[in-house]
């Protein structure tokens, strides 16, 4: 067997490998001998088929067997032989192949980039702060206050404000025509939420009930409906009624309905602990969204494109469960844009892993027991779940290969951090 090498890109080799033909005709013999002893033709008993007629019948098939069988024997000794491990399945492509005649075919395959240096010491990085203020605690508690609160009829009758809702009947025209799919009836509008349009809600702050008012707006290009993009829309609104919310005082009575807490204060220190974790886990990431940025900055280099394949179709997989959760949903060029982007934060996100290996590695950083204790003890907190439900989810050997990476990765962050220049934002 002969192998030549010939690097495509620094992430990519074709090996050419040739069989010599005294392997190739013993082998074929082998395939005709097997397949005469099974071949069932008519006119012979089972075994008994003159060579030549098996050959006739079975050649193309007994061929295709070879090609497969020499693949399979001689390409994992070609790859140790050359010290090479692929990581996507080669892509074989075969030259001519006889029963008496050399046998050759080519491997491509993609590999780990060779990485000769590596920057990362000394990055400039800017913590944002994590502090939270009187002010996001009320804004919390408010929020609450909204969420447990009732709507009820506004008496006596006053203009429409921010923060009531109205019920509204309404058709839509497009240029002038009445688009009799598009209206609504009975339709609830809560004004101040952010969840009507601005052009309806501003037409419809200060009226009261029972007035009739237009809106007019513009609807964008990437509209869901392809007949509304980019046209002029009315709105003709009917206001049948008006309701205000009615919100809850805040007591010691609202903090045990709302959040379980005994009173107004135990509230406030559950609400502030909660804001305060959230604006670290904000902190954290937004250190590693830098982290990955520069590592991507200062080491340029070829990534494979599986690895880049992969890793977008699981940046994929999270926006569409998002989406749903959120119950949305995408033009066709919306998707195709998400699609670029997750393609660019997809190779991002490669080449900052593979850097960040090399630096494991380099710095002989290891995952410890302690560390993956330390993770279950985080899950289990996260999801509610006591520790050895958690162990448990996690046996699966996907998964606990997933979260020894996840181990690894956040080693590593917080070694890079040690060795970055980091400064404290203000809040």
């Amino acid at each position: 067997m002969q192998v030549s090498v010939n690097r495509l890109s620094s992430v990519s080799l074709e090996l050419s490998i040739q069989i010599p033909v005294d392997v190739v005709s013993k082998k074929y013999e082998e395939g005709v001998a097997k397949a005469a002893k099974t071949a069932h033709l008519k006119g012979f008993r089972p075994g008994k088929a003159p060579r030549n007629v098996v050959q006739q019948m079975f050649g193309p098939r007994i061929l295709s067997d070879l090609a497969n069988e020499l693949i399979n024997e001689t390409l994992p000794k070609a790859l140790e032989e050359q010290k090479v491990s692929p990581i996507n399945q080669p892509q074989v492509v075969l030259g001519k192949l006889g029963k008496a005649e050399e046998f050759s075919y080519k491997a491509t395959f993609e590999v780990q980039p060779v990485l000769e240096s590596i920057t990362f010491e000394g990055l400039d990085l800017k913590r944002p702060s994590t502090t939270v203020a009187e002010n996001d605690v009320t804004d919390e508690i408010v929020k609450l206050q909204r969420f447990m609160g009732e709507f009820k009829a506004v008496e006596p009758a006053r203009a429409i404000v921010k923060g009531d809702a109205v019920n509204v009947d309404f058709t839509i025209s497009v240029d002038g025509v009445e688009k009799k799919d598009a209206g609504g009836q009975g339709v609830r509008l809560e004004l101040g939420d952010g969840s009507v349009l601005p052009e309806l809600e501003a037409a419809i702050l200060g009226k009261t009930v029972g007035d009739a008012v237009d809106a007019s707006l513009t609807f964008g290009d990437d509209h869901p409906r392809e007949d509304f993009r980019g046209k002029v829309a009315v709105f003709a609104v009917k206001i049948l009624s008006q309701l205000e919310r009615s919100v809850p005082e805040v007591d010691d009575a609202f903090a045990k309905k709302a959040t379980g807490e005994e009173t107004v204060d135990a509230m406030k220190t559950m609400m502030r602990s909660r804001l305060e974790k959230a604006a670290k886990e904000r902190s954290e990431m937004a250190l590693a969204n830098q982290i990955v940025d520069l590592l991507n900055e200062k080491n340029p280099m070829d990534v494979p494109g599986s690895l880049v394949e992969q890793q977008q179709r699981l940046l994929e997989s999270e926006y569409v469960q998002r989406l749903r959760r959120m119950g949305g949903r995408l033009t066709e060029a919306q998707a195709a844009q998400i699609q670029l982007q997750l393609r660019a934060d997809a190779e991002k996100k490669v080449r900052a892993g593979l850097v960040m290996a090399e630096i494991a590695k380099r710095n002989e950083l290891k995952i410890e027991d302690a560390d993956i204790e330390k993770a279950y003890e985080e899950l289990a907190v996260e999801s509610g779940k006591n520790v050895a439900k958690v162990k448990a989810e996690y046996r699966e050997p996907a998964r606990q290969q997933f979260l020894l990476g996840m181990v690894l990765e956040d080693k590593v962050l917080t070694f890079i951090e040690s060795k970055a220049t980091i400064t404290e934002e203000q809040a």
